[in-house]
């Protein structure tokens, strides 16, 4: 199981990473989502867990689905396999 500190920094990340990719500054998004510019420095620095109310007006703003934020990365290295080996569908 997760702990809140680790779901804290990844809202904070994907919210950042969003933001920016959107060229937004924490000012433009604070005025969009009738925010506080110093709260969304503390979600993205992940000192603050925003609730889900807050978390939606952002998703919102941001133009994804609330989900965005809970999503993992999905780990995706290689597999190596010899010839002959590889497992047929």
């Amino acid at each position: 199981m997760e702990n809140k500190d680790d779901l804290t920094k990844r809202i904070g990340t994907r919210l950042k990473e969003r933001r920016k990719a959107m060229g937004l500054s924490m000012k433009q998004l604070a005025e969009d989502t009738k925010l506080s510019p110093p709260l969304f420095s503390r979600i993205e620095n992940g000192f603050v867990m925003p609730s889900i109310q807050t978390l939606q007006e952002i998703a919102n703003a941001l133009k994804v689905d609330i989900g965005y934020f809970f999503k993992k990365e999905e780990d995706r290295g290689f597999v190596i396999t010899r010839e002959g080996s590889r497992r047929q569908k």
